[in-house]
């Protein structure tokens, strides 16, 4: 503000040297019957911009409204375009995390498998009993929290064969680490005599074993597997086969011939 003035009163005087009149006279009054007096210049001009300002206040404000209805309609769209591309940024990088860690669970999740299955009978109690060992071809451990076992038994008597279903469950706690095999456990089949299990081994009788097993990784992350197995006496082994073949080769329950 001081600037102005000074340079406001230096133009005055570079005015006043040149020869230009230092007074102007400003009249008040209605036309014809004004009363005029002189004043300085830079006076004169300020009020004579004064009274041009008030005589033009409404069409001045209307402009000022619209300017800035336009400067915050311009800021809106400007904030609106600013939020839609922070989104477009933060929905990228989220979904860049959950692909990254879907990959790096993938990657580091235990993957469990059944093997060394079998069927065997304990001779003191005359009871048979399933075998089996946990296979772990992941890259973490697994930590086994259940097992479930559904034996689906076809059973010949004389002319007439009987389909029967016995269901085993265990609640386990052991650990199988990354790549490596646990030892063979056993599961009793009260179900199965040992005179059964000699004529599955033989031929005379089916049998398949529908193992599901429940388990968790380090992280928490909860899985189940399901492990259809059919027993093939003229391998005398069981071999793995997809459950369709499993329901294939059995009948259902109530189908008794």
């Amino acid at each position: 503000m001081l600037v102005f003035v000074i340079v406001s009163v230096i133009f005055f005087l570079w005015w006043s040297s040149l020869g230009y009149p230092s007074q102007t006279p400003i009249c008040e009054g209605p036309y014809g019957q004004q009363h005029c007096d002189n004043y300085n210049a830079i006076f004169a001009f300020v009020w004579t911009v004064g009274k041009t300002i008030d005589r033009w206040s409404a069409l001045i404000g209307a402009i000022a409204t619209v300017a800035i209805a336009g400067f915050t309609w311009v800021l809106y769209t400007s904030s609106e375009k600013m939020w839609a591309v922070t989104k477009i940024s933060a929905d990228a990088a989220r979904v860049s995390a959950i692909v990254a860690r879907k990959g790096l669970l993938e990657a580091n999740q235990p993957i469990i498998a059944m093997k060394d299955v079998s069927l065997g009978t304990a001779a003191e109690i005359g009871e048979a009993r399933v075998g089996f060992a946990f296979q772990n071809e992941g890259n973490s451990a697994a930590m086994i929290d259940k097992l479930d076992v559904e034996i689906r038994t076809l059973l010949k008597r004389g002319r007439t064969d009987y389909f029967r279903t016995d269901n085993l469950s265990d609640d386990w706690n052991a650990v199988v680490g990354p790549h490596s095999v646990s030892g063979v456990s056993f599961l009793r089949a009260p179900g199965l005599t040992a005179e059964e299990v000699n004529d599955i081994r033989s031929g005379a009788n089916k049998i398949a074993l529908i193992f599901k097993i429940f388990f968790h990784d380090a992280l928490g992350t909860q899985y189940e597997a399901g492990f259809p197995f059919i027993y093939l006496s003229d391998k005398a082994r069981f071999v793995r086969t997809g459950l369709s073949t499993v329901d294939g080769e059995m009948p259902p329950e109530n189908a008794a011939k």
